[in-house]
């Protein structure tokens, strides 16, 4: 079984080579996020593109509550092993097309294709804007930027790499976000030999070159540092999360903030109480509702040995209030727990963050968890799709979600094991929506 989240940020590290507020402030006491947590999640199948197979989505952005785009990936029929870039939408009716393939930059690899879209942002209906990255010439990988919207979009381009770095060198966007039209900043990692973070800002439509981002003064001297996810709350104000390699080769989870245009070194991210001496701590998302709070979500080892999930809280530049989700949908595996958070949405005075856990037949079943700051409520699951199969042998997941404040209403967006899919391993994509 895969732990979808993990292998995301795996995959993006094997392409580049790289070994206390309370419920009433919160609102979730008022009636309107009640009466909105009322409306049950409802899991559909996206469908690949024709002739395809073994898809996922790992990204989402909506304007409102709707229309929506998904981005991804999925295998085609041939050759066997290739993956292709692709985007859905749903309509302002709920209804979500059939995905497309985008078109890669004219110098992709003619023959096993490994490309996928990572990230998308929409500031309008007709403007968006999606990362990620493909294989070129022999089994190089690069950043891919594409824009449009629907299932309209442009031929894949790649990113204007930090002075000094060859295309040679590798790389690959993970994260996106345009706080306006126009003006966007994309974040990832670059580097064969020792992985170091990065960041591309666009600036009136047009892509500057991406800049360095410092690890941690505690990083390895190949620190293997990358950022998974971004959000910004104007032009030049943009917080990062994702993680690096420590000395002692420990992998810690990290974040760097952007203000007035320029990016600062990245710090270390502390962990909950009990988490391992020496543990593996990655955040994956993050999302601000406002210019001065943001949260972020992700996974570490605790000191049992459990894959536990956490959420911590920015606060004005400070990172603070880690907290552990520890209070699981009824069934959860116990001991130990594998728990996993993938993406976080925010709106004023709450969160929504989603992931999966094992439960007690050893089946991935997705989750989303309401809060912020210290309070947070039951995870709680959903039913999938119709074709699902069921069992120990499901591997379900969300990996990103977005949420409308004025609807108080998300859309999430992962994969699921189809009932054909046991003996294979093979995934489906999903999307899931219901009240925050």
């Amino acid at each position: 079984m895969k732990p979808v989240s993990r292998i995301f940020t795996l995959r993006l590290r094997t392409c580049l080579a790289i070994a206390a507020v309370s419920a009433c402030v919160l609102g979730l006491a008022t009636p309107a996020a009640q009466a909105a947590r009322s409306v049950p999640w409802k899991a559909v199948e996206v469908l690949s593109p024709a002739g395809g197979g073994y898809a996922e989505l790992v990204a989402i952005a909506c304007v409102g509550a709707r229309p929506c785009v998904a981005a991804g990936s999925y295998s085609p029929a041939k050759p066997p092993g290739t993956r292709e870039a692709m985007v859905a939408a749903e309509s302002e009716k709920g209804r979500w097309s059939r995905a497309v393939l985008v078109r890669l930059p004219s110098n992709e690899a003619p023959s096993l294709q490994s490309a996928t879209l990572s990230s998308v942002a929409c500031p309008s209906a007709r403007s968006c804007v999606a990362v990620g990255y493909y294989t070129w010439g022999s089994n190089n990988k690069d950043g891919l930027i594409t824009t449009g919207h629907g299932t309209t979009w442009s031929r894949g381009r790649t990113p204007v790499l930090p002075r000094g770095v060859a295309a040679s060198e590798g790389a690959a966007l993970s994260g996106v976000s345009c706080p306006k039209t126009g003006d966007c900043e994309a974040v990832g990692g670059w580097g064969l030999a020792s992985g170091e973070a990065m960041a591309e800002a666009m600036t009136r439509g047009r892509w500057q070159r991406a800049v360095t981002i410092p690890p941690p003064a505690s990083a390895n001297v190949h620190p293997a540092a990358y950022l998974s996810s971004v959000s910004c709350t104007a032009v030049g104000q943009c917080v990062a999360v994702g993680g690096y390699t420590d000395k002692t080769g420990a992998e810690v989870a990290m974040a760097a903030l952007e203000s007035k245009d320029k990016w600062g070194r990245a710090v270390e991210i502390g962990l909950p109480r009990g988490a391992a001496v020496s543990p593996t701590a990655t955040l994956f998302g993050v999302s601000c509702a406002g210019k001065a709070t943001c949260e972020a979500a992700g996974d570490y080892t605790t000191s049992g040995g459990a894959q536990a999930a956490f959420v911590e809280q920015e606060s004005r530049g400070r990172w603070r209030d880690a907290v552990q989700i520890a209070s699981l949908p009824s069934g959860a595996q116990t001991s130990p727990p594998t728990v996993e958070l993938g993406g976080i949405s925010c709106i004023p005075l709450s969160c929504l963050a989603v992931g999966d856990y094992r439960n007690k037949a050893g089946a991935l079943i997705p989750m989303t968890v309401l809060g912020l700051g210290r309070t947070w409520e039951r995870a709680q699951s959903f039913g999938l799709p119709h074709g699902a199969a069921a069992g120990s042998g499901q591997s379900a997941t969300l990996i990103a979600v977005t949420c409308d404040a004025a609807d108080i209403f998300c859309t999430g967006v992962g994969d699921y094991t189809p009932v054909g899919g046991l003996a294979t391993g093979a995934t489906e994509a999903m999307a899931a929506a219901g009240g925050m």
